[in-house]
């Protein structure tokens, strides 16, 4: 039943910018970019009000996310995890610097630290991944995010639910 009502549902979240609902409609996962996880809220059943994390610790920064038709998860990657170090993962803790570097610092110095590096995961109903594409030259990864990008509904800053 539709009231025209607004309601947060999760606030304090780091880049949200990938949405989807489950098969059943019982929560609504969150791609959370810059902390490389999965936030999973909760809309049916015992833990309806309540989330979770669906998917942690990334191999790399969640831009998107939709559901395969046989069963779980695509997740597209804007970039991918370097280790041992991540100016990223970083900054991850302090959003208003990180804003504020991609402010004053030139758009090719801040695409040069990213990695050119395309991948997609799949993962399954419980948040694993079963498996991946990646791609060296990052042709294949442009395709796959425009395709991703077609089909989503972007959102920034906190989630919100329309009853």
């Amino acid at each position: 039943m539709l009231t025209h009502e607004i309601k947060v549902l999760i606030s304090a979240l780091h880049f949200p910018n990938g949405v989807q609902l489950a098969p059943d409609e019982s929560y609504v996962l969150v791609a959370e970019c810059t902390r490389a996880r999965i936030v999973r809220f909760w809309l049916k059943g015992e833990l309806a009000g309540t989330w979770d994390y669906f998917a942690v610790n990334l191999p790399g920064y969640p831009d998107n996310i939709r559901r395969r038709e046989s069963g779980g998860y695509w997740l597209g990657m804007a970039a991918i995890r370097r280790h041992p170090f991540s100016l990223i993962d970083s900054l991850a803790p302090y959003p208003q610097v990180r804003a504020t570097l991609t402010k004053i610092l030139p758009y090719f110095l801040l695409r040069s630290m990213a990695s050119q590096y395309g991948m997609v995961v799949v993962l399954d109903e419980f948040g694993n991944i079963m498996d991946s594409l990646q791609d060296l030259v990052v042709w294949l990864f442009h395709l796959v995010q425009r395709w991703l990008n077609m089909m989503v509904c972007f959102t920034s800053g906190p989630i919100i639910l329309v009853l």
